[in-house]
């Protein structure tokens, strides 16, 4: 505990002094977003020590199109860097669903420690865009998690008039090919003169039905975002003719309970039913792509059914696999209890079993061998887990936020345990094997670590 406070003070100090080398402790010019976005990264990497946590909260904008733009941007500079460990964005859509903020909102310095403890961040990043009239005042700030303390502010003046910033202020507004018509609440593009796709939904109404041609012209995707936090929406009918339902389509709609997904669908990208109210999910022969998280944060599904014809996943028990069944991919997090997972099993995939809160005990067979990345992240009821001798891989964060963990038994098989994988666990003893390569911040604060002979 002294060399964590220690570490603390040290980065408090080091951000304070640095930053009051600039006037009055900021930094203030005239660039461009994208400017403003990569010397912010720079400042932030800067200041702060090699490996500290950091987590990107929030920005806040008159448009979550211009924070989420903000938030990625920053988040994209700082990755490449490698030099500080950045809370993936995904995982704070979990605190923003418990915690009911949004991107373009702000959150107190209380909260936004509140929130930086149950990530395990040490240094939270947040920022503002100030309109001035000519321009507009884009500001970083950065709050040490240990001691709630704001460390310094980076500021830059960027142009009211520069295409970018108008274009993601719009919010709702579409890149308009020809006159857009709000068709029931929905705004839509024409791509290329031949296709339609549903940009966005600015209605309010409950049972929202898409037809399936506009113009002539045939609807055939739902776009990135399109219904996106719509806390109305209960319904939606999707027309045959679309075969694509974009990233974060539906992310949010907490009151939309079932949808009908046509057998026209190829494609569910990212995160496209996350954190929705669904029970249930079909997914028709069709799909050959289910993109990362799409059904992850539900915290109501019970059972995702996979028709027997399609041709690249399957499903057990209402738990969804790659066609092979050698991957598990997604665990519905309405289900609770104990699991065992098939023999057939291999790979526990990313975010497998993501927040499943109502797990209470999991069975992992002698056929798995790698435990992907937050595969079991925040299934807080875990209390003990023996993971076999054939697994040889444990990915970051694996069981991190698991905080009713006490138990866990690592076989020397395993050669690699990743960043933050027990993080924010129970375990105050492990035992590994000398050979066994473990990344930043596995383990939590005060835990001893004893090695096989």
């Amino acid at each position: 505990m002294i060399i964590r406070h220690v570490r603390f003070i040290t980065i408090f100090l080091t951000v304070f002094l640095l930053a009051s080398c600039a006037t009055g402790g900021t930094i203030v010019k005239t660039i461009s977003l994208d400017q403003a976005i990569q010397e912010a990264s720079q400042y932030i990497e800067n200041r702060l020590e090699q490996g500290v946590i950091i987590a990107l909260l929030n920005f806040s904008s008159a448009s979550e199109r211009f924070s989420d733009y903000v938030l990625e941007g920053l988040s994209e500079h700082l990755v490449k860097g490698g030099k500080l460990v950045v809370v993936d964005r995904k995982d704070l859509d979990l605190i923003r669903k418990e915690e009911q903020f949004q991107l373009s909102g702000e959150v107190s310095d209380e909260s936004a420690q509140a929130i930086g403890k149950k990530l395990g961040a040490q240094v939270i990043i947040s920022g503002i865009l100030n309109d001035l009239g000519r321009s507009y005042l884009f500001r970083i700030k950065t709050l040490v998690v240990e001691t709630a303390a704001i460390a310094a502010t980076a500021s830059s003046e960027i142009s009211v008039r520069e295409e970018r910033v108008i274009h993601l202020l719009e919010g709702a507004k579409t890149v308009r090919l020809q006159e857009d018509l709000l068709l029931e609440g929905l705004l839509y593009e024409v791509i290329s003169g031949q296709y339609i796709t549903i940009t966005k939904y600015i209605g309010s109404e409950e049972n929202v039905h898409i037809t399936a041609s506009i113009n002539g012209l045939p609807v055939t995707a739902i776009g990135n975002n399109a219904f996106s936090e719509h806390k109305s929406l209960k319904s939606i009918t999707i027309p045959s003719s679309v075969i694509t339902i974009g990233n974060s389509a539906f992310r949010l709609c907490e009151r939309l309970t079932s949808v009908i997904i046509p057998s026209s669908i190829i494609t569910i990208e990212d995160s496209a039913f996350q954190a929705s109210g669904l029970a249930s999910v079909a997914i028709p022969s069709s799909v050959k792509t289910i993109g990362k998280n799409a059904f992850n944060l539900c915290d109501k599904l019970k059972s995702i059914n996979v028709d027997p014809g399609n041709g690249a996943y399957t499903s057990v028990n209402g738990v969804l696999f790659d066609k092979s069944g050698q991957t598990l991919i997604c665990y519905p997090a309405g289900k609770g209890g104990a699991y065992t997972i098939p023999s057939s099993v291999t790979t526990i995939g990313d975010e497998a079993f993501f927040w499943c809160e109502r797990l209470t005990n999991v069975t992992i067979p002698s056929s798995v061998t790698t435990i992907g990345g937050s595969a079991f992240f925040w299934c807080k009821r875990l209390t003990n887990v023996t993971i076999p001798s054939s697994v040889t891989m444990i990915g970051n964060g694996a069981f991190w936020m698991c905080s009713s963990l006490t138990s866990v038994t690592i076989p020397p098989s395993v050669t690699m345990i990743g960043e933050r994988a027990f993080l924010g666990t129970r375990l105050t003893i492990v035992t590994l094997s000398r050979k066994t390569k473990v990344g930043n911040n596995t383990f939590p604060s005060g835990v001893r670590i004893q090695y096989r002979n």
